[in-house]
């Protein structure tokens, strides 16, 4: 029974994901979490790994959680598919392009042994942007032949989930489609997602500050407000307010505090 609540709590936490609200989608499963934990304990490691997903989409340092999960280099383990899915998304993130591919092969080989359809076509689609972000001309076979074998199932969301990384993919390649409005849909809703996540898998050793970025990020570090800062370098508040918020949307925060921590963290200041 409370494998089937997992399955309810995953399609509402999907929706809330949609509907912009990471957050609400976070709450669900950590108290689900909480739950699993007295009653069903092999469940814990799933809900960990779509926790993690939850996170990747909000930008947010995830590293933590690649400590357990198994080493597919070691043993490949048919049963933990989610959470290698999971793993190459992290993989992605983190810029560790070649270990994303080489896992794919994998869960591509598994797939089509034993006839995985869905899975299939979401580890195609993940490789094609690892394929796209290695300068690969692959990447539009892989992502083709997935349009191609989704069209068929009218599948959207295996698609806008990525929305933030595929975006410039689909609107960059010349692909074939049977049916516009399934491709206006995907178009739609990928833009929707990027347009809420727009940290989603953008690599973090990718992410650069313009100079006045920096300079900012180092003075409000050292306390000062933002009119002392727009003094000091001679420029408006406003100018010093869009940095800033410019700043939160390529690191994946909400706020100045975190913005300075993710900052230090990559040594920027």
């Amino acid at each position: 029974m409370l494998e089937q609540v997992f399955v309810g709590t995953g399609i509402l936490a999907w929706l809330s994901v949609l509907k912009n609200d990471a957050d609400g989608a976070l709450a669900s499963l950590a108290a689900f979490h909480d739950r699993a934990e007295e009653e069903a304990p092999n469940l814990t490691s799933n809900i960990d790994a779509f926790i993690c997903r939850i996170k990747l989409y909000q930008g947010e340092d995830v590293s933590d959680w690649m400590k357990q999960v198994p080493d597919e280099n070691a043993e490949f383990c048919t049963m933990e598919r989610f959470r290698y899915l999971t793993k190459v998304r992290v993989y992605i993130f983190l810029g560790k392009l070649e270990a994303a591919y080489c896992l794919l092969q994998q869960i591509l080989h598994y797939a089509e042994i034993m006839k995985r359809t869905y899975i299939h076509m979401e580890a195609r689609i993940l490789l094609s942007i690892v394929q796209y972000r290695l300068g690969q001309e692959q990447w539009k076979d892989s992502l083709q032949n997935c349009i191609s074998q989704a069209e068929g199932y009218h599948f959207v969301r295996i698609f806008t989930r990525e929305g933030t990384a595929l975006l410039p993919m689909i609107e960059k390649g010349e692909f074939t489609w049977k049916d516009n409005n399934y491709r206006n849909q995907i178009i739609t809703e990928c833009r929707q997602m990027a347009k809420e996540y727009p940290s989603y898998l953008v690599s973090r050793n990718n992410i650069v500050l313009g100079e006045n970025a920096l300079q900012i990020l180092k003075l409000q570090s050292e306390g000062k407000s933002s009119a002392d800062i727009a003094k000091e370098l001679k420029i408006s508040e406003a100018t010093v307010k869009y940095h800033n918020k410019e700043t939160y949307r390529k690191f994946g925060v909400r706020n100045k505090a975190a913005a300075i921590t993710e900052a230090r963290k990559r040594k920027l200041i």
